[in-house]
């Protein structure tokens, strides 16, 4: 429907090649949009009739420069399981280029994508860690919680959330991205991020684990055990 309406506007009398007996057919660039945007319509629809269900990732969210990722990497070494950055899963630096702003102009749409992308990624007989987000900023530099229904898609075996000083996260952001950060929103953010996590682990009855860098080795334990108990 979506490419017949694509090519009837082409192809409509306000465009002179009309008189002419011609018509403008959609663009790859258009076709390619329309494909994608009925394939993530296609996977919201799969997983909402729960015909497809993961049972084998831990999530670990946290702030942007709390040091997550190495953490991540380090457990993911540690466990011999397969790391997945939710920013590389969605295609980030393809939906926004100037990936250093911390803003997300569409959160839906990318955490579409997310599903999307696990979906292609994600292989029954082994074991995942997602780096990723609780929640976000919008477009208006607003916290923004991601949708409850991105994580029952998900359904991590666990919660976990890496917490940390925000002077040193606010220096750690500025040298890395170049860019200003303000402190209280940092602090606001970190604060937000547990607090959800926690309403998640207990709406959707999982696991939570959150601590700093010095809590590495519970923090390793707890996604080891929760992973194991949830593939039995």
């Amino acid at each position: 429907m979506l490419l017949l309406a694509l090519h009837t506007r082409a192809s409509r009398g306000e465009n002179s090649q009309e008189q002419k007996g011609r018509y403008t057919l959609p663009s790859l660039t258009q076709i390619g949009l329309c494909l994608e945007m009925y394939y993530i319509a296609y996977i919201k629809y799969i997983f909402k009739k729960n015909l497809v269900m993961f049972n084998n990732i831990a999530f670990v969210g946290g702030i942007h420069g709390v040091g997550k990722s190495t953490i991540c990497h380090k457990i993911c070494a540690d466990l011999n399981i397969n790391y997945l950055s939710a920013s590389d899963v969605l295609q980030w630096k393809v939906i926004k280029p100037n990936y250093r702003d911390k803003k997300v102009n569409d959160i839906p749409f990318t955490q579409n994508k997310l599903i999307t992308g696990l979906a292609n990624i994600i292989k029954d007989d082994q074991f995942y860690l997602l780096d990723g987000h609780y929640c976000l900023l919008d477009k208006n530099n607003k916290i923004y919680n991601i949708d409850i229904e991105t994580f029952q898609q998900i359904n991590p075996t666990s919660f976990n959330v890496i917490i940390g000083d925000i002077a040193e996260i606010k220096l750690r952001l500025e040298g890395r991205d170049e860019l200003k950060y303000d402190f209280s929103l940092l602090d606001e953010m970190q604060k937000n991020e547990l607090k959800y996590a926690i309403h998640l682990s207990e709406t959707l009855n999982r696991p939570i684990k959150f601590g700093s860098q010095n809590d590495y080795n519970e923090i390793l334990n707890s996604i080891k055990m929760n992973l194991t108990n949830n593939s039995k």
